[in-house]
């Protein structure tokens, strides 16, 4: 396997955490409502 540049690894470590982000937001909006 080829290896992914530092910058590439780090984008898709960023959007992980932006993902985890807003479904913990969604999380918290539902528990709010309820």
């Amino acid at each position: 396997m080829a290896k992914l540049p530092r910058i590439t690894l780090e984008m898709e470590g960023l959007d992980e955490l932006i993902a985890a982000t807003e479904k913990a937001r969604g999380l918290l909006d539902e528990l709010r409502d309820t």
